[in-house]
């Protein structure tokens, strides 16, 4: 298990998505954003045992939130991105990820077997709606799209309120990331296959897919 508490930046996503980059000067933007609640990646739990020389993942510290997530990984069951929500029942954070190593190796040394939570990351914060009238509608973004970065502090483990509140206090002109999103191509699949079945229990399956919505 290898750990870096001194890594300042981690980013998940793909580098190869089509993107849109937009300067943003501080007018009304038009964006509304949402998040879909997703189950398509499960939490797992890793019993890092006595015959097991590591538990196969390097560490990073998450930009923006602090959390500790998966940089790397050799394992099947978790991938980059994953976040190491607990060790031995308590929280791991970035304030105590040094200790909580040290901890984990002495129990590893010394035969016990040691538990590490991993929880999925967030799902991405999509577009739902843009102004075709202002900078983003403009630059042609559209529903198909996810806010990466702020000035290029990533968006994605923070909350829908946080992101508001970091576009709100950002300094301006102010650079907003967007790339195409797998989550909204999953998102629009939805709302097709519930249109075909508007009078049936898929119509509040559209709706439970929605965690939460929020105008910029």
């Amino acid at each position: 298990m290898h750990r870096q508490a001194s890594c300042s930046t981690f980013f998940l996503g793909d580098e190869n998505q089509t993107t849109i980059d937009v300067t943003w000067m501080g007018e009304s933007l038009g964006l509304e954003l949402q998040r879909i609640r997703t189950s398509k990646l499960p939490s797992v739990d890793v019993l890092w045992k006595e015959n097991m020389a590591s538990v196969g993942v390097t560490f990073g510290i998450e930009q923006v939130t602090r959390q500790v997530v998966v940089k790397r990984t050799s394992r099947h069951d978790i991938v980059p991105g994953y976040i190491l929500s607990s060790a031995n029942g308590h929280r791991v954070m970035e304030h105590n990820f040094d200790a909580t190593m040290r901890e984990l190796k002495i129990g590893h040394d010394s035969g016990r077997s040691q538990l590490l939570q991993f929880v999925p990351p967030p799902a991405a914060p999509l577009v739902k709606s843009v102004d075709p009238r202002g900078v983003l509608g403009r630059a042609g973004l559209t529903h198909a799209y996810e806010l990466k970065s702020v000035n290029g502090h990533q968006t994605r483990y923070q909350s829908l309120d946080q992101i508001s509140i970091a576009l709100r206090d950002a300094v301006k002109p102010c650079v907003l990331h967007f790339a195409l999103s797998d989550d909204a191509q999953e998102l629009m699949q939805l709302q097709e296959t519930v249109a075909t079945a508007r009078n049936q229990s898929g119509a509040t399956l559209a709706a439970a897919a929605i965690i939460a919505a929020v105008c910029i």
